[in-house]
């Protein structure tokens, strides 16, 4: 069954000290975000007199696009909209309902960009441990681009930051996260990545690995390692396709921890993260240290505990992934949940200052 609509916000901005990430997932679903629908920006005038950025706006999606030439994703154009917002040689303004509908505005981002999205997915039938449904395949549908309006005296400068902000902004909108990789323009802050002038090598692997499809074998299983407290292990291994950058768990709010990733490998957090809805190794964004699952790094395997006892879930590897060992859906003892709710809000705190400590193996 295909789900309603729901706006999902991505505050990826240079300016935001979050941390960093490789492919778009969020809590509620499994799988990367990408597009699927042929995708038309619409670039709005410039509202600052005498400034008229519309160019490198356009500019920007031209290196995207050259960049991704021969790839199997989305077609991308751009109209630029007349001086009064409208499609040229129409009354009309876009259009934001309409599939693949992207529009560039601008706006007060204190020197950087913001990327607004609305998508779709499917039921897998699971659950969050708030009673909503985790969605699988999820598409964009529209997209809003903010980029910075602010003008200064020297308007060269300035037509230069929207140049870069744009390009980092539709890596965004591309399903591409924040990277430390050297030639990325996915680093994030402008001051890291103003002097690169495309897309580079690392982001269109990074592309590649959200819409080129792999192939990949999940394994599990389960071993007691105490008194109500399990060792979950999965070994992840590329059987085809494209490179793999991802690997997910729905654990519906189990609490977890001990977590043990590939070397190359970071876990994702969220707002209490050590009770995820759903449990995300991505390849790590470090400089050096990527390590895609592909012919080269062809299995990996990856661990944490829990006090939940196995049931069956989902997963994610290239594709959803049925009946897998998993943390089940019974509620915890009540001893043990208060503890694991108090681990979950020291885990919070933290998480706005640095990404959670995983044991590398």
């Amino acid at each position: 069954m295909r789900q309603a609509s729901i706006v999902a916000s991505l505050t990826l901005s240079c300016l935001a000290a979050i941390a960093l990430a490789t492919p778009e997932v969020d809590d509620t679903s499994i799988g990367p975000f990408k597009w699927n629908d042929p995708v038309t920006v619409y670039i709005n005038p410039d509202p600052v007199e005498g400034r008229s950025r519309q160019d490198q706006i356009n500019e920007a999606i031209d290196r995207w696009k050259q960049k991704l030439a021969g790839t199997n994703g989305p077609t991308i154009s751009t109209v630029v909209l007349d001086g009064n917002g409208n499609i040229p040689g129409t009354n009309n303004k876009p259009d934001a309902t309409k599939p693949g509908t992207v529009e560039v505005v601008w706006a007060d981002k204190k020197g950087g960009g913001l990327t607004k999205a609305q998508w779709t997915g499917d039921d897998t039938g699971m659950k969050t441990k708030d009673g909503k449904n985790i969605l699988k395949n999820q598409t964009y549908s529209s997209q809003v681009i903010e980029i910075d309006v602010s003008a200064t005296a020297l308007p060269d400068l300035d037509k230069k930051k929207a140049l870069k902000l744009m390009m980092h902004e539709f890596g965004h909108g591309l399903g591409i996260g924040h990277s430390e990789e050297n030639d990325s323009i996915m680093r994030p802050t402008l001051e890291s990545y103003i002097s690169l002038d495309s897309p580079g090598d690392s982001d269109l692997r990074e592309f590649k690995s959200i819409y080129v499809t792999a192939l990949g074998d999940l394994h599990s299983d389960v071993t007691p390692i105490g008194s109500n407290t399990f060792r979950y292990h999965y070994n992840a291994n590329w059987t085809g396709g494209g490179e793999i950058a991802l690997m997910q768990v729905v654990t519906s709010g189990s609490d977890v921890f001990n977590l043990q990733a590939p070397v190359g490998w970071d876990v994702v957090d969220y707002p209490f993260a050590a009770m995820p809805n759903v449990l995300s190794f991505r390849v790590a964004p470090d400089d050096n240290q990527q390590r895609y699952l592909n012919a080269d790094t062809n299995t990996l395997d990856f661990y944490f505990d829990s006090h939940r006892k196995p049931g069956k879930t989902i997963g994610w590897l290239g594709a959803p992934v049925a009946s897998i060992d998993g943390p089940s859906t019974v509620p915890l003892p009540a001893s043990i949940f208060m503890g694991a709710s108090l681990i979950a809000l020291l885990a919070t705190a933290s998480i706005i200052r640095r990404r959670r400590n995983v044991t590398p193996i």
